[in-house]
Formats: C-alpha cells, structure tokens, sequence
C-alpha cells in the first residue's frame, strides 16, 4: 500500500494513548528497554521498572512511558513504527481480500496472537473489514480471552504483591539501619565528649609531664657539671697525695697522719658523692625514657581524638543542610563530557544522579546500600556507606571455573559478580566482598590488581625484533606472518624499514592479549622443521621431554638442569611456611642472599623494618591478610620492589625470581 494511504491512520493512531498502551505491552522487553536507556529522563522515571535488564513490571513500565511522550511526539511514533516493523506477518492482512479465507486465517492465529488482532482491528482503516474483526474479536473473547487474560492478570497482580512484600521488607530493614545509624551517632557524641574530657585531663598531664622533663633534663645537667667538678676535685686531691707521700719520703719523719686520713676520708666523701651523681643521672634517664613514651602514646590518643572531631563535625553538618536518603547504587556510566556519574535508587523508587567524584571520595561499590546526604535544593553533597561494617577487603587470585570468575583466597571461593579484564586472572588482586541483602547475592563486586612496584612505568610503544622475540618467548619470528596475525586481531601499528613496530599505546599492553589467542609452534633441530618454522609467526625451540609440531617427535627428557646463578642480591621472602627455612637453603646455592618470614607474623616483630632489599616476595597464597596489607603499605611507602607470586613451591620461586632479575637487567 502507498505511504500517503497509511499517513492519515498513523497520524491518528499517534493520538489514541490507549491504543499506544496495548501496542508497548505487546512489544518485548528488549525493544522497551532499547527505548528507554539511551533517554537520561526517560530512565529516570521508568529505572525502577528495570533491574539488570530485566522488565520487572511491563504493563507499569508501558504507562510510564505513555505519560511521558505525552510530550514527547517522537516516542510516540519509535513506539507505534517498532511495533508495525517488528510484526510483518500481522500487518500482511490489510493487503488481502476481506472474505471467508481470510476471516479462517485470521481466526486460527495465522496473523498472531489475540493481542495482536485487537491492535490490528484499529489499524486496519477498511469499511469492510470491520465486520470480521468484530465476529473473531468476539469468538477470541468467549473462548481464548478468558483463559489467557485472567490468569496472566493473575500473575501480574501476584507478581505485583510479591514487589510490594519485597519493598516493604527492603523499607523495614534499611528503616532499622537508619534507627541503628542514629544509635551510633548518639552514641559516638557521647564519646567524643567523654574523649573531650579525657583529652583536657590528658593534656593536663602532659603539661606536668613536659614541666617534669625539662626539671629533669636541668637537674641531670646540673649534676653532670657538678659531677665532673667533683671529678676534678678528686683528681687534684689524688695528686696533692702523691705529692704529699713524695714530700714525707724526702723530708725527715713528721707525723702527718692526721692529714693523710683527712685527705683520705674526703677522697671517699667526693667517691661517694660521684657514684650518687651517676646513680642519680641514671635513674633521670630512666625516667626521661618512660616521659618519652608516654608523650607518643598520648600524641596517638590526641590524633584519635582529632578524627572523632572531624567526623561528628561531618555528621553534624550532613544533619543540618538536607534530607537524608536511604538507597542502593545501582549501576555507572560516563558523561559525554568524560565526568562518570552513578545512579541512586532510593528504597521509595526515586532515582538520583550523583557526580562520580562523590563516590570516589568513599570506598563505596556497586550495589552497595548507602544514605545520601542532599542539600537544600535537593542536589547530592555527601554519601556513606550503610554496610561498612558488613563489607570486608579481601586479597587473593582470580581462578576460572567453568564460565564463572572466583577470588580464591586461604582455600576458600568467592563468586565473582562483576566484569573483569582478562588480563586480571591468575594475578595478585584486592577485592570488595559484600553479604547477601534483600535482592543481591553475596559475592565480590570490586577487583583491584595489587601494583607491582618495580620501576616507574616506561611507555615503549615501538619494540625491535629482538624485544619481540622476548615479549614472545620464542627464538624464530615472521615479522610478515605476525603483521598479518595483527591485521587479523584488528591490531593498528606501523613497520619500519629496520623492522621495528610502532604501537598506539605501550607495546607490552597492546600484545599481551594476543598470548591467549595465538599460537607459539614448537621445533626441534631438524633442518626440515626448521624450514617449516621459518613460514609460521612465533616458534620456539621444543625443550627436553615436549614434541615437536612439526615431526610430532618427542624430545628426550634432561636428567639436569642448569639453574640461573645470580650475583648476590639481597631477597627478602614473606609467606609460604610449608616450604619455610627451605628457601633460605636451597636459594642461596644460587647466590642469593634470602631471609624468609612466617606468612602469619606481624611486620613489627622485625626491629630494623624492612631496611633496603633488592626484592620482596609475597607468595599470596599462603599469608595472612594482616600482614599483607602491612606489606603492602610499607612497599608503597618506601618504594621497594616487590614480586607477588601465585606459586609457593621452590623451583616456582626460582622461576618467578629468574624472569624477575632477567627483566630488570634488559631494562638497565
């Protein structure tokens, strides 16, 4: 049919909402949603319909819609033009001759559904098909309306108690939250009051502990200096007696005993008065010391202090300028102008943006349940947790298992629940695991790969054959096959005259994803498969006990093997106790200064610190979290170099600690 026959139908289809409603409840969930997303208000008003890309009430979602383009003429036409696209088979009926055939046709289903039929009764502008519609519109209502209305009604209306039992439970739980949150706001006013006092008493005693050294350190001078003209004094009367001793040999015999015992009794008065003064000097040591320390205990109990200060200031202040909203984050995305923002879904259903350097201010994830702190005109100014306590950091490796990612950590499992980069699995990570609560599943819901603070990162984006040939592994590249291997990985570089390739970003990240999906060939010596090799990108030489795949001969397997011998360096290794001592032993016949540490001790049991190792070993797999968050501050403090390892078996080591070392010295 001509498009001018349709334009005056459409035209006044576009003004029936009730027509419109039937034709968005009869389209899928996946053509809504497509409608809906790309609209910022549009999904604001209808995101409470939505949950991870799921309708989870259709027939309200369609009326939310329906308001909405009220004022907005385009969505009225994108709705009613995807419902005539998407059924072709249904709008084939117009073209044919209205008779007996067609009413058959139409009655057993072959246009579709009954739903579909009674849109199609108000499409179809022809006089003479009114009747058919009317007499199949009425047989569909005796016989197959009742069965497929009322129980889908059914549903929809149980589906609708159960959402509403659902919120009431989320409203009840996240109300108790807030009482408990107010509890401990009281709560804490008091003890900052109570820490008030102790602090004016504490600085009390501090000031009479200052007043006390300094009386100290003036007496212990004065005793000092007293004490060494008490020295000097007895050194001259020690002298004056050996003169005196000279003078009675020489002259005739007087009898000076008299003086002699008066000399000797004040010899031992200023003895004595000199082993007081040193007692003395040692005991105000003593007790300058005990000051000392407890002037640092009391300093921590003033920054203590000085954080609860802050944050009843921050709490106070969030009382005073809005009201406070109760809500779960739901998802995130980035502005066009590059700013990311996250949406809050508050548990009454009301959607709210919140700019991104909001939430980076707090450790916040997805789906966490948080309060939200509004001003007075309504725009987001403070967010927090409301599972802080709940929540819990745990660090570990990412294992595949089927088609589900886990953190393993300490021989136990976490499902993974958010989407990570390939290149995360199998390292070292940080992650956020979060309970179980009304709708979401218990699970991890934030990945973060340990830094592996070696260096400072160099950008090489242009890499010779030669450092290829080492990124790769391999002892034979094809610059021409792996160019095309490039192409076909939809990889951009340039080649040069020389044979060096030029990369958009750092060479490392743009090919370490083609590890997994190229392969490396294996050759042996023999001349044959050596030409062979020479036609294929990457090949390396197959090594004792591995086939070739070229002849499919298997290598003999080496009795020995030659370990790497480094030059001395100093490796401190922290975790791994069921191997323990045995890598001070066995890694030092490789020249490698080693001192390993239990997995389960704290990092203030050693009394120099950490000093300046050539390198530190975590093995990840077998160590306390405790102690690794204490490495993990002290490497980031002191910029010391450190190797996660996911293997705690020796030869492991030795071959994470031979690329370690290896890599480093191609670097210098």
């Amino acid at each position: 049919m001509a498009e001018d026959f349709w334009a005056p139908v459409f035209e006044r289809l576009l003004e029936d909402y009730a027509f419109l409603e039937l034709v968005a409840v009869d389209s899928s969930e996946n053509d809504l949603i497509s409608l809906v997303k790309p609209n910022r208000a549009l999904f604001a008003r209808c995101a409470r319909f939505i949950k991870k890309n799921r309708v989870l009430d259709k027939p309200a979602l369609a009326r939310e819609m329906l308001a909405y383009s009220r004022n907005d003429r385009a969505l009225r036409q994108i709705i009613l033009f995807t419902w005539v696209e998407k059924n072709p088979q249904t709008m084939k009926f117009p073209t044919l001759a209205t008779d007996v055939e067609s009413e058959s046709k139409l009655l057993s289903g072959a246009f579709g559904s009954p739903a579909k039929v009674r849109i199609l009764a108000q499409i179809d502008p022809r006089p003479a098909a009114r009747p058919i519609y009317e007499r199949v519109l009425s047989i569909i209502s005796e016989n197959v309306a009742i069965e497929d209305v009322k129980p889908a009604a059914t549903e929809d209306s149980a589906g609708d108690e159960a959402a509403r039992n659902n919120l009431a439970a989320r409203i009840a739980e996240l109300e108790k939250l807030l009482e408990s949150f107010k509890v401990e706001n009281r709560q804490l006013k008091k003890q900052v009051e109570q820490q008030r006092n102790e602090l004016t008493a504490q600085s009390r005693r501090i000031e009479d502990f200052v007043g006390r050294l300094k009386k100290a350190e003036y007496t212990n001078q004065s005793l000092e200096n007293e004490s060494a003209g008490l020295r000097s004094r007895l050194a001259y009367a020690e002298e004056q007696l050996k003169k005196a001793s000279v003078a009675v040999e020489i002259r005739p015999a007087v009898d000076d005993s008299e003086k002699l015992a008066a000399f000797e009794a004040e010899i031992e008065a200023l003895r004595r008065a000199v082993d007081n003064r040193e007692a003395t000097i040692r005991r105000l040591d003593a007790e300058k010391g005990e000051l000392t320390a407890k002037q640092a205990i009391e300093s921590d109990k003033d920054r203590q202090i000085e954080g609860l200060r802050r944050r009843l200031t921050d709490l106070e202040s969030m009382s005073q300028v809005g009201p406070r909203l109760a809500g779960q984050l739901i998802s995130t995305h980035k502005e066009p102008c590059g700013q990311r923002s996250w949406l809050f879904m508050s548990i009454s259903g009301r959607a709210i943006f919140v700019e991104g350097s909001l939430v980076s201010r707090t450790s916040l994830v997805c789906e966490e349940f948080a309060i939200l702190q509004l001003n007075r005109e309504n725009r987001p100014v403070a967010i927090e947790s409301l599972e802080a306590d709940a929540r819990r950091e745990i660090c570990g490796c990412v294992e595949v298992c089927g088609s589900d990612l886990y953190l393993v950590a300490d021989s136990q499992r976490y499902q993974v629940m958010v989407e990570i980069p390939e290149t995360s699995i199998g390292l070292p990570v940080r992650a956020v695991w979060l309970p179980e609560f009304a709708e979401r599943r218990a699970g991890i819901y934030r990945v973060e790969v340990l830094a592996q603070h070696d260096r400072p990162a160099l950008v090489q984006k242009t890499a010779d054959i030669r450092q290829l040939r080492a990124f790769f592994r391999v002892s034979r590249l094809n610059l021409a096959r792996l160019g095309e291997l490039l192409r076909q990985q939809g990889v951009e570089y340039e080649i040069s005259a020389d044979g060096q390739m030029t990369f958009l970003a750092d060479y490392h990240e743009v090919l370490a994803p083609l590890r997994m999906h190229v392969k490396i060939y294996r050759s042996c010596k023999n001349a044959a498969c050596q030409e062979l090799a020479g036609g294929e990108a990457l090949v390396r030489e197959a090594a004792a006990g591995q086939t070739c795949d070229f002849c499919g001969c298997q290598l003999p397997s080496e009795a020995v093997s030659v370990a790497k011998t480094f030059s001395g360096q100093r490796v401190m290794i922290f975790g791994g106790d069921y191997v323990g001592s045995e890598y001070e032993r066995v890694l030092s016949r490789y020249n490698l200064s080693v001192e390993w540490f239990s997995g389960f001790r704290s990092l203030g049991e050693l009394k120099n610190g950490l000093g300046r190792p050539d390198l530190v070993v975590v093995i990840v797999r077998q160590i306390s979290h405790t102690l690794l968050r204490e490495l993990v501050a002290a490497v980031n403090r002191d910029s010391l170099p450190v190797l996660y390892s996911s293997r705690r078996g020796i030869s492991g080591v030795l071959a994470d600690l031979t690329d370690h070392f290896d890599s480093r010295q191609k670097n210098i």
